[in-house]
């Protein structure tokens, strides 16, 4: 609404705004004299304006209504339009249990809801904030403070460049965030940076990476960059997941995410070794053993090695010297010899670093993640980590592999690296893994890429957001900040920083303790409680009516098959964490 005279502005202002919104000019301005004495005059001058513009402001009226009633019919009707268009991931449209979601917006790690409420005895819709529990697939990595600071950033981006070609050419968006993911996650060891879209095509190209370093120093090429005849495997994880692409779902065993129902192409190309896991159960962490581990163990020893104190001990690196240690080691070497043995030739060493995601939220024994990493690289195998999921702050440190104390030849990272806003993907390697690709010919070069590689709006996205994260003065977990229960620690090396624990381990001990709960994992931004259930796998509902309580609670969550979890931002506060821990153990208790 504007007031003006007879010059025209709002058929000029009406050009650049969108056709839905209408320009109102008000023809008789109201006239900005200072009240007399005498109060009435003023009254009635306001009287005049008021008769004067009234046709104008019911128009206004109007069309607010209108507007406001096409709004609220359109989010009624979206949810059985969705249904009858889309084919959502991850999701058997027979059974949509939970029903469709309709999300108006988001500012933080609060969504906005379209709800019906009818069930509630009020009969209406009404709009509700929930919690993205989910951390909206894990992506989402900042608070509502912070999140004006990223969406200037990606307008002044996109208003620069949009996209641009990124093959021998640079931008200032691109090269600040190598330069910055090698002084950051790659610190230390990584001295190149391949980017492309997502995780698993990370995952991909870490892939073809690896592989083609193990075929140089195992001298299986020829002359002209052609592979002699190889069956090259990769070493795995059991209930490994490292993305939907063919490539990445070979070096994954076989499961419901790859299986011929899925994939009829998936051939395993892995050897697969099913690592100790480490949660607290019973109120108490432990580490526990896989079968085959478990009929290994000498009689009796090492038992007191499996109980542990606290997370720091699950983490420490002073277990490296006790006998479960020499145990873990056996064993992996003597599963490497018989793969060996069996003519198997192993190429490259692919894992999720310290947590498994999709796999069910699996804390790995770092003493034994260290120890493979060690023997693999004893044995001139290449390490992939992919820290897709784990890395850039998701498990409370920069990178999943400061957590280990061991860095990989090759790391693969996405999600919370645009703080939840566009996806963007990169790949770090050693200088030796990029030596591997040199050559007279462009055929020896690495001849993978994506039309949209390196995109200025996501890596500028992406630079802003790594700021967020190590800014002490508005992250209120990161080592500095006045209410960082690490404040008063030293910085030091930015390698050694941790954010401020976020899930109380009182709370985290008292919930293990629920006789429907067979474990409970608090690891940085991520909380996951493992139900007790005989169809335990992806494929379970046993968690089904704890995630639908806690949506009626306003969180937000979705199940991962008997597993429960709540996924907070780096930024997220310890008190809004409490607050999802007392709704989880209450929903649990009920």
């Amino acid at each position: 609404v504007m007031m003006g005279g007879e010059l025209g502005n709002e058929r000029a202002i009406q050009k650049h705004v969108d056709a839905k919104t209408k320009v109102w000019r008000i023809a008789q301005s109201l006239q900005g004299q200072e009240p007399g004495p005498n109060v009435t005059e003023m009254d009635e001058q306001m009287t005049h304006w008021i008769e004067a513009t009234a046709g104008t402001f019911d128009k206004l009226r109007l069309g607010l209504m209108g507007r406001a009633a096409d709004r609220f019919a359109d989010l009624d009707s979206m949810a059985k339009r969705a249904r009858n268009v889309f084919w959502w991931p991850f999701t058997q449209h027979k059974s949509v249990g939970l029903g469709t979601t309709v999300i108006d917006g988001r500012c933080g790690e609060q969504l906005m809801l379209y709800k019906d409420v009818t069930s509630s005895g009020m009969g209406r819709t009404e709009f509700q904030s929930a919690f993205d529990g989910v951390a909206s697939w894990w992506t989402q990595g900042v608070s509502a403070a912070q999140s004006t600071t990223l969406v200037r950033n990606i307008a002044q981006a996109a208003g620069r460049y949009g996209h641009v070609i990124f093959p021998e050419a640079v931008h200032a968006p691109a090269l600040e965030l190598s330069e910055r993911l090698l002084g950051g996650v790659g610190r230390n060891w990584a001295t190149r940076v391949f980017f492309s879209d997502d995780g698993s095509t990370a995952v991909e190209v870490g892939l073809k990476m690896a592989l083609r370093k193990y075929a140089v120093d195992a001298n299986l090429l020829d002359r002209d960059g052609e592979a002699k005849p190889l069956n090259l495997h990769v070493i795995g994880l059991q209930n490994s997941y490292h993305g939907d692409t063919l490539g990445a779902m070979q070096c994954s065993p076989p499961s419901v995410f790859n299986g011929k129902m899925q994939t009829p192409w998936y051939q395993a190309q892995g050897f697969f070794l099913e690592p100790p896991h480490a949660a607290i159960c019973n109120g108490q962490w432990k580490v526990m053993l896989s079968e085959e581990l478990h009929r290994k163990l000498p009689q009796g020893l090492l038992l007191d090695e499996l109980l542990l104190s606290s997370k720091e001990e699950v983490f420490a690196e002073e277990r490296g010297s006790a006998g479960l240690a020499q145990f873990y080691l056996q064993n992996i070497q003597q599963a490497l010899d018989d793969a060996s043995e069996r003519g198997i030739q192993l190429g490259a060493c692919i894992m999720e670093a310290v947590l498994q995601g999709a796999g069910g939220m699996n804390l790995i024994d770092p003493l034994w993640q260290r120890l493979l990493v060690q023997e693999c690289r004893h044995r001139g195998i290449p390490v992939i980590f992919d820290e897709v999921f784990s890395g850039i702050w998701r498990l409370g440190a920069e990178s999943a592999a400061e957590l280990l104390g061991e860095a990989p030849d090759i790391g693969c990272y996405a999600k919370l690296l645009t703080g939840g806003m566009l996806p963007l993907s990169v790949t770090l390697a050693r200088e030796e893994v990029f030596k591997a690709f040199e050559g007279p010919s462009k055929v020896e070069a690495l001849l993978h890429g994506h039309s949209y590689t390196a995109h200025p709006i996501g890596c500028q996205a992406s630079v802003a957001a790594l700021d967020i994260y190590c800014d002490k003065t508005s992250n209120p977990n990161y080592p500095g900040h006045e209410g960082s229960q690490r404040a008063q620690e030293a910085r030091g090396d930015l390698g050694k920083a941790k954010l401020t624990d976020l899930w109380d381990e009182d709370m985290a001990a008292t919930i293990s303790l629920d006789p429907k709960v067979r474990r409970v994992l608090p690891l940085g931004t991520v909380f996951a409680v493992e139900m007790n259930a005989e169809d335990a796998g992806y494929g379970s509902t046993a968690s089904a009516s704890v995630v639908k309580s806690l949506r009626s609670q306003g969180i937000f969550a979705r199940p991962l098959g008997n597993v429960v979890y709540l996924m907070a931002a780096p930024t997220t506060t310890k008190s809004e964490c409490r607050k999802l821990l007392a709704k989880l153990m209450s929903t649990l208790r009920g």
